[in-house]
């Protein structure tokens, strides 16, 4: 039990060494849809309750109301959502 015990902490000493050894990769820098998305009531769609998306990438928006009515759209760089809320 001692020698099994034993070759798992090195087998975990070699993983963390080697673990460690990796170089990082670079993170991801874009923008989070959290920071370039504004929802509210758009006067451009007759102030219906949507998104507008200022990303410089498409963004996915699932909408689920509160009557349980589903919208699902994938809205271009500059692009508006509309959930047909007013």
């Amino acid at each position: 039990m001692k020698l099994k015990l034993a070759l798992a902490a090195v087998g975990a000493v070699a993983t963390c060494t080697l673990l460690h050894s990796i170089p990082a990769f670079a993170q991801q820098t874009s923008t989070h849809v959290e920071e370039c998305t504004t929802w509210g009531f758009i006067q451009d769609i007759q102030y219906q309750f949507g998104v507008v998306n200022t990303c410089s990438y498409p963004i996915e928006v699932w909408f689920l109301s509160g009557t349980g009515a589903q919208a699902h759209a994938q809205v271009s760089p500059g692009g508006i959502f509309s959930t047909g809320l007013t």
